[in-house]
């Protein structure tokens, strides 16, 4: 069971510098090949979970801190809202907070889920993106 006393919880800091070289190898993984990102510093939707892994956080270092093994999750739903362009060479720091725990009932058993929200700031302190994430832990 997820402790709901974890509500709340926010975890540490971390930055990243946004390089060039690192958003061609995410286009390629992802297979996007708009030509507006591979000749421009714009960087594609979901890069910011990118952000997440190579600054020295991500999900599975979140779980780990509250007690939730990894083989219990599930990915359920991942959004991001854009408050300000992001682009090559920024260095933005995401906050990730645990926003919200509870449980439901179905047919298979208990499933609890963990809402994760991660705010991004840039190098001038600005919001620019809200980054959440819900996952769903098993019995």
């Amino acid at each position: 069971m997820v402790d709901p006393s974890h509500k709340g919880k926010e975890f540490a800091p971390y930055s990243y510098t946004i390089e060039p070289g690192k958003v061609r190898e995410f286009l390629l993984a992802v297979g996007e090949d708009n030509p507006v990102y591979r000749d421009s510093t714009l960087l594609p939707p979901t890069f910011s979970t990118l952000a997440a892994f190579w600054g020295g956080a991500g999900l599975e270092a979140s779980l780990n801190e509250i007690d939730v093994e990894i083989s219990r999750v599930l990915h359920s739903e991942q959004e991001y809202i854009y408050h300000a362009p992001v682009k090559v060479g920024d260095t933005i720091t995401g906050t990730t907070r645990i926003a919200d725990i509870y449980a439901r009932e179905a047919s298979a058993g208990s499933l609890e889920f963990i809402e994760f929200v991660t705010d991004y700031v840039n190098q001038d302190g600005d919001l620019v993106i809200t980054d959440r994430s819900l996952v769903i832990v098993r019995e």
